[in-house]
């Protein structure tokens, strides 16, 4: 993980991680096919089961309506990547940082499962009438992913003059903010997205559902 965290993908070392690790170089490849294997192994399964347990911890049984539990997901998300940063690289190496071509299709993959992962949250909220009538799921969906991704990192910068990333990586930095000031800055990101999409009614029944989640969280580790 440090090394992925401190070099990336292409440029980690099997043989330093394996050195971290206390094992054989050879001895790695008895648990993953190859480097990627041990990639996706450590963002979707350990990254994502992390972040999963943490935001279970974090979310109460009833969540309101669905912006309301986007807004409590992205809180938890935020404070995991503060508590986190290790991980935090690593997915800042995967989805922030220049491409890295030999990670393209790993990338595109994610992107896709959680994109589908979404469009399925849109439905059950649409259901409920939280959404308003006739909107394009599939556009909602394109603009929720990038509310949650860019339109977040964005808004940190505006905001408090570094982003997202660098507030998970950089812990110096989590100290300049307080909890309260970053939660209120998912309020608000949840609040635009409430207006650009919400049917306008309020206290609906969202509920947070650990498969949901997980199925989020392992396929959008981008939106740390």
């Amino acid at each position: 993980m440090c090394e992925f965290g401190a070099r990336g993908f292409s440029a980690g070392s099997l043989n330093v991680i394996a050195g971290e690790a206390g094992i054989a170089k050879g001895s790695l490849f008895q648990y993953f096919d190859d480097k990627l294997d041990l990639y996706r192994w450590l963002l979707l399964d350990v990254a994502a089961h992390r972040k999963l347990a943490y935001v279970e911890a974090h979310m109460p049984a009833s969540s309101g309506d669905m912006f309301e539990l986007l807004e409590r997901m992205m809180v938890a998300g935020i404070e995991f990547g503060i508590e986190n940063p290790r991980l935090s690289r690593v997915a800042e190496w995967t989805f922030h940082q220049s491409p890295d071509p030999d990670l393209t299709a790993f990338v595109k993959e994610v992107e896709a499962l959680g994109t589908e992962n979404f469009l399925r949250f849109l439905e059950q909220a649409r259901e409920r009438g939280e959404l308003r009538a006739g909107l394009d799921l599939d556009l909602a969906g394109a603009m929720i992913g990038s509310m949650l991704s860019k339109g977040l990192d964005i808004a940190m910068k505006q905001r408090f003059g570094f982003d997202l990333w660098e507030l998970c990586t950089k812990p110096r930095l989590a100290k300049r903010i307080s909890k309260a000031e970053r939660a209120r800055l998912a309020h608000d990101v949840a609040e635009l997205l409430r207006h650009a999409l919400g049917s306008g009614k309020k206290g609906g029944s969202a509920r947070f559902d650990s498969d949901d989640a997980r199925e989020l969280i392992e396929t959008a580790m981008r939106r740390s």
